[in-house]
């Protein structure tokens, strides 16, 4: 027996329907309106949904967020169930241009069945977004429709040289990517039709190619040690220890062969 389709109404927010945002998922946040309100406000009584709704905390508007995962893992098993549709006025021609805030759009989700973790085979529903259909277009604006992150992701890519190096861009990584207190980073960069891995990034107390304290030559300096307990206090007094038994004996067998 198939699920039943549910059907929203509303102006699209923040959305991103051909990629996977960083909950893993293709979403749209959709400010409701009140048919549509009503509508998930009995679902959430009758079917015990977990979508719920939000209140803008600029304008007290009534907002939910809609997603599907294009794949889960259940099991040792992968299901692949791909990215919602988004069409046209017309419901059948395909939309692949970016949807700016306050477009018009009705939103299609599937009503599922799922077994809530940890309740004895207790079961639940939850909706997954199928598709969206743009029903009056707002043109897609990147300084006014993104978020403050994704702005400065904007603002952080620039072309290195437009006449030696046209279409090479670089991107300056702002201040709080590199901070103290974590010790990586992920950097993600997401192009609408482009899939980038992320990049993730070790974020270390010392330069590791600095040849005088790193290389491998350097091992029968004194300054070495220095250098590490400064650089990288997570090394333990005994790792510390190992490291200066080993420089000892190198430096035993250097000055060995270099007397002979």
């Amino acid at each position: 027996m198939a699920n039943k389709e549910v059907v929203f109404q509303g102006k699209a927010s923040w959305n991103v329907l051909t990629q996977m945002d960083r909950f893993g998922k293709a979403s749209i946040k959709l400010f409701l309106d009140e048919p549509s309100k009503a509508l998930l406000q009995k679902l959430q009584m009758e079917e015990d949904v977990l979508t719920r709704l939000g209140k803008d905390k600029d304008t007290g508007e009534i907002f939910a967020n809609f997603g599907r995962a294009p794949k889960k893992v259940y099991g040792q098993k992968e299901i692949i169930f791909g990215y919602p549709m988004v069409y046209e006025r017309d419901g059948k021609t395909p939309f692949t241009a970016p949807i700016g805030h306050g477009s018009d759009v009705t939103v299609t989700c599937e009503l599922y069945p799922y077994t809530i973790p940890a309740s004895g085979g207790k079961k639940g529903k939850a909706l997954r977004l199928s598709s969206v259909r743009v029903d009056n277009l707002v043109p897609y604006n990147a300084e006014e429709h993104s978020n403050k992150y994704e702005i400065r992701s904007v603002k952080a890519l620039a072309e290195v040289d437009p006449e030696l190096l046209p279409g090479v861009y670089q991107f300056g990584a702002p201040d709080e990517m590199v901070a103290e207190g974590s010790a990586r980073a992920v950097l993600l960069i997401r192009f609408p039709d482009t899939v980038i891995k992320p990049v993730e990034i070790h974020l270390v107390a010392y330069d590791p190619q600095d040849a005088e304290r790193m290389g491998v030559w350097s091992l029968a300096g004194h300054k070495r040690h220095e250098f590490l307990r400064q650089a990288l206090p997570r090394f333990t007094e005994k790792e510390l220890a190992l490291g200066e038994q080993a420089e000892k004996e190198l430096a035993s067998k250097l000055k060995t062969k270099k007397e002979s």
